[in-house]
């Protein structure tokens, strides 16, 4: 009796559910959060490679997508504010940045968001807007609350803890419409007065999600979607008209405009994500086709006057195959195959930028992981880089290829789900890749 009495007090007591789950219910995992001093013993050991999710998912109930979110992205990964598509037009990212800008009011239109007088009728979607993000701030609250979990920062102190999705100043003044009808971006004065609108109401939202995360110093990384920056660098978007297009995006004023946007990020202890995913970057050695390629983003300069001293460093979100110029006579390969698409990655990492390379398939974990860290080494990339890097899942299929699973409005919950885990999968094993 005796032994037998001691060994079950040395076995490991495994957590009781307080009840069982009923069909469709979730559950997040438990027990594998990690410590900073866990996160400090693997950085000793090999770079931590992190996860996270764009910010959309799937369903209707936000509170469940957090617990799925939070479930499958612990520590030393990134969680992030879900937004769900399902819930309409207030839970988008250009809703929430709407709701963001302080002192300007818009309306809604048959062609889109209008830019309208604070006083006016038209201020009715600018106060949903807002109602909606303070209503998902405050049900984030409520479940850190319960949990008595607070975020704080990992292993270094430049990682951010909590994510949240909006869109950047460059995109949000080609969307948003001025009272005669033409775009903001059009107007010298209204993109400014959106972007100056859109960083002084940072600071309150910032200031509430800290408050809802119980971390008053915590980093929170702000991920900037600019979709139109490739149309505005071509000069392709139409004026309301449909006459013409409105004039090419200059270098020197989205660098200019980047600078100002980094330099309020540092001011409030923001980390700058830009996703330019989509955007044809510079080329290490300019291609001389037979046509006029398209206009290339110069990401060093970009990241150059992104660069705040003492501040957390901006990170570019961005996917090597989707950043090449495609054009007549280009050789059309299959994504995650050819090494040259990782040579800009490989300039930006030599720089010391940070990356998030949503590159993540429903392919077995083994099989892609083994291919990224393959080409990872093709390139003449050091194992120990692997910790500027951060990974996501690929919810934009390459065109031609066969519908998968994360075709945003095909995905289930289920699916959503087991995409965050096997991007958090990858990121462990591609860490392990180093041992």
């Amino acid at each position: 009796m005796p032994p037998q009495s001691s060994s079950r007090q040395n076995a490991r007591t495994e957590p009781v559910p307080e009840r069982l789950l009923l069909p469709g219910e979730y559950r997040a995992p438990e027990g594998d959060e990690l410590t900073e001093q866990d996160l400090a013993a693997l950085a000793t050991e090999r770079p931590l490679v992190r996860a996270s999710g764009r910010g959309d998912f799937p369903g209707n109930d936000l509170a469940e997508a957090m617990s799925r979110v939070e479930g499958e992205l612990g520590s030393p990964h990134l969680p992030f504010l879900p937004h769900l598509p399902a819930l309409g037009w207030r839970t988008t990212p250009l809703a929430r940045t709407l709701a963001v800008c302080e002192g300007l009011a818009f309306d809604g239109a048959s062609f889109g968001w209008r830019m309208v007088h604070s006083g006016g009728r038209g201020a009715r979607e600018s106060a949903l807007a807002q109602d909606r993000l303070l209503s998902d701030i405050n049900l984030l609250a409520d479940r850190v609350g319960v949990q008595k979990k607070r975020f704080t920062s990992g292993v270094e102190d430049s990682a951010a803890v909590y994510k949240i999705q909006l869109v950047g100043p460059l995109t949000l003044a080609a969307s948003i419409y001025l009272p005669g009808g033409e775009r903001a971006i059009s107007d010298a004065g209204a993109s400014r007065d959106l972007l100056e609108s859109f960083l002084e109401g940072l600071k309150r939202w910032s200031d509430s999600l800290r408050e809802a995360l119980q971390a008053p110093q915590a980093l929170i990384a702000v991920q900037l979607e600019e979709s139109e920056f490739q149309r505005l660098m071509e000069g392709s978007i139409p004026t309301v008209s449909g006459f013409r297009s409105l004039p090419v995006l200059q270098p020197h004023y989205y660098q200019q405009v980047y600078r100002r946007v980094a330099d309020r990020f540092a001011e409030l202890n923001l980390q700058l994500i830009l996703d330019v995913d989509g955007t044809v970057l510079k080329p290490v050695q300019e291609l001389k086709l037979l046509t006029r390629p398209r206009p290339a983003l110069d990401t060093l300069a970009l990241l150059k006057a992104m660069q705040v001293e003492g501040a957390a460093p901006g990170a570019l979100l961005l996917h090597p195959d989707r950043a090449r110029l495609k054009g007549p006579g280009m050789l059309q390969v299959p994504p995650l195959s050819d090494p040259r698409s990782w040579e800009p990655v490989a300039q930006l990492l030599e720089a010391q930028a940070q990356l998030w390379l949503p590159v993540v398939t429903s392919v077995r974990v083994p099989d892609q992981v083994r291919r990224l860290y393959s080409l990872w080494r093709e390139v003449g990339l050091e194992p120990k880089q692997l910790s500027a890097v951060g990974l996501m899942a690929d919810e934009r299929p390459q065109t031609g290829s066969v519908p998968s699973a994360s075709t945003p409005g095909t995905v289930s919950v289920l699916d959503a789900t087991a995409s965050l885990a096997r991007v958090a999968e990858c990121a462990r094993a591609l860490s392990e890749c180093t041992v």
